[in-house]
Parts: structure tokens; C-alpha cells; sequence
């Protein structure tokens, strides 16, 4: 069993995925679970962890829903507002799925350099 273990789904929104710059023009388009099945197939790779690509609740939502539908995707790691006051309740909402292993949060785009401090 080979798994690829960061992998990206997205539909692409220039606002949301800002770090693709134009030298990354080829990926300035959307990309699903329909287009890597032939790819994985090829390459042996029997399952994906799907990776959040943008920090959007919305997106993890998504990211689960292609868990559920498709068997290419064997886990997500998803996103939550670590500084906002609902962040307990997202959690517990998005752990309900079985399908989601963790989250992470792109601290290298923040502003505030004491983000993590609680800053």
C-alpha cells in the first residue's frame, strides 16, 4: 500500500490561494479527486491525505465530503480558527467525521508575528 501523504483538492479563488504566484500558473485551476484517480492508478499510489489548501471551515467540509464519496481519500487534515472564541465548537464539529486526522493552521502567513502566543 502506498499512500500519498499531503495532497491538495481545491477550487481555485485567487483570494483564497494567494501563495500561488505566477510562476505557479499551472495550478491556477481547480483540481479534484476525479482528475488524481488515473494518476494514482499509474503511479501506485492506492490513497491520498487531503490537505487543506486554504483556511476556510468550508473547505474542510469539502475535503470530508470527498472522503466519504470517494476511496481514493483515506483522511483529511482540515482548518480551524485557532484564535477565534468558537473554536472548541468547530473542533468538536469537525471531529465527528472519522475522516479527519488533524488540522493545521499556515502560521508562516500570519501578520502577527505573537499569533501563537496568543498575541
Amino acid at each position: 500500500m502506498r499512500i500519498d501523504s499531503h495532497h491538495h483538492f481545491w477550487k481555485y479563488d485567487a483570494s483564497e490561494c494567494a501563495w500561488i504566484n505566477d510562476s505557479m500558473s499551472v495550478l491556477k485551476r481547480d483540481f479534484g479527486p476525479e482528475e488524481l484517480k488515473p494518476l494514482c492508478e499509474t503511479t501506485g499510489v492506492s490513497g491520498v491525505v487531503s490537505v487543506q489548501a486554504s483556511q476556510s471551515l468550508l473547505e474542510t467540509d469539502r475535503l470530508i465530503r470527498f472522503a466519504e464519496t470517494e476511496s481514493l481519500v483515506q483522511g483529511v487534515i482540515g482548518w480551524v480558527p485557532l484564535a477565534s472564541r468558537d473554536v472548541q465548537m468547530d473542533l468538536e464539529r469537525i471531529a465527528m467525521s472519522p475522516w479527519l486526522k488533524g488540522v493545521r493552521h499556515v502560521v508562516q502567513d500570519e501578520t502577527d508575528p505573537e499569533f501563537l502566543m496568543g498575541g
